[in-house]
C-alpha cells in the first residue's frame, strides 16, 4: 500500500472517529446545570445530623438533632426562562433531638405525602410555591418545611472543564475535581464552597448589641451527565455571637455544625411515580 493510499485510509478512519467522539466531547463540555431530566422520580436517601451548642453567660448547652428519610423529587418540563417545576415529598422520615432534657422523637406520619412545590433554575435557585404542613411537635425538633430551600446547591451554570475553578458574582467557589468512571460511565465530581459574615438581626430593643453571624459551607457532589445527582456530602458550620451589653446581661454564643449526606437510589420504585 502506498503512502498516499495509507494516508487516505487513515483520513477516512480519523473522520469516522471524529464523528463518533464528537458527541462525547460535546457532552463532556456541556454546561454544568440542573436539568429536569435528572429528576425523573429521583429517590434520595437522606441522613442529616446537626450539633448545636449555645453558651449564655458561661452556661453551655449541647443538643444533637438527627433526620433520616427518603425524599422523592419529580420535575416537569422547562419553561421559556429555563426554570422548571419541581415537586418533592418524603416517602419516609424520622426525627430525633437529644439534649440534657431528654430525647424527642416526634411522630412524622403527618409529613408523609406532604408536597414541596416550586421551581428550580438551571443554576440552582429554588423558588418555593408550597410547603407541606409541619406540626408544631415536629417543628420543635427540625424545620422540615425548609428542606428544599437549600437542599440542592448552586451549579456553575456554564462549562467548567476538569480541574477548572471559578467564583461567581456572589462569592461561591466552584472546582471541578478529577472525573472518575463506574461501570463504564463517566462521573463528574464537583466541589462547591461558600462563606459569609453578616449582622445578626436580634430583637433586643433599640440600640441592641453588635451581633454577627459567620459561616462556611462545603459541598462535594458526584454527578452523572445523563442521570444527575448520585451522591452529595455537605458540611455547614455557623457561629453567632452577641457580646454582653446593656440589652443582654451576658455574652451569647451559638455554634451549628450540620452534616448532610444524600445518596441516589435506583433500585426503588415508590408510589406516585410513573412506572
Amino acid at each position: 500500500m502506498s503512502l498516499g493510499t495509507r494516508w487516505r485510509c487513515w483520513s477516512v478512519f480519523g473522520a469516522g472517529m471524529l464523528l463518533i467522539l464528537a458527541p462525547m466531547r460535546l457532552r463532556a463540555q456541556a454546561p454544568i446545570v440542573w436539568q429536569p431530566g435528572w429528576f425523573s422520580c429521583a429517590v434520595l436517601d437522606e441522613r442529616r445530623t446537626v450539633l448545636l451548642r449555645t453558651d449564655v453567660a458561661g452556661t453551655t448547652r449541647d443538643e444533637t438533632v438527627g433526620r433520616t428519610g427518603r425524599l422523592v423529587l419529580q420535575a416537569g418540563a422547562s419553561t421559556a426562562d429555563g426554570r422548571f417545576p419541581l415537586e418533592a415529598w418524603y416517602d419516609e422520615v424520622a426525627l430525633s433531638r437529644r439534649s440534657v432534657d431528654g430525647d424527642l422523637r416526634p411522630d412524622t406520619d403527618a409529613l408523609l405525602g406532604g408536597r414541596f412545590i416550586g421551581t428550580l433554575s438551571p443554576e440552582g435557585r429554588w423558588r418555593p410555591v408550597q410547603r407541606p404542613f409541619v406540626p408544631d411537635r415536629v417543628r420543635d425538633v427540625s424545620d422540615v418545611g425548609a428542606t428544599l430551600d437549600d437542599l440542592l446547591p448552586p451549579l456553575p451554570g456554564f462549562l467548567l472543564r476538569e480541574g477548572g475553578r471559578m467564583t461567581d458574582t456572589s462569592g461561591v467557589k466552584f472546582e471541578r475535581l478529577a472525573d472518575s468512571t463506574a461501570a463504564g460511565e463517566r462521573l463528574l465530581r464537583l466541589l462547591v464552597q461558600s462563606s459569609w459574615s453578616l449582622p445578626l438581626a436580634v430583637a433586643v430593643g433599640e440600640g441592641g448589641p453588635d451581633a454577627k453571624e459567620t459561616g462556611t459551607r462545603e459541598v462535594r457532589m458526584v454527578l452523572s451527565p445523563e442521570r444527575g445527582l448520585l451522591r452529595l456530602e455537605r458540611q455547614t458550620m455557623t457561629e453567632a455571637a452577641m457580646p454582653k451589653s446593656t440589652a443582654v446581661r451576658g455574652a451569647v454564643r451559638a455554634s451549628f455544625d450540620e452534616r448532610l449526606l444524600l445518596v441516589r437510589r435506583f433500585d426503588l420504585q415508590v408510589e406516585d411515580c410513573p412506572p
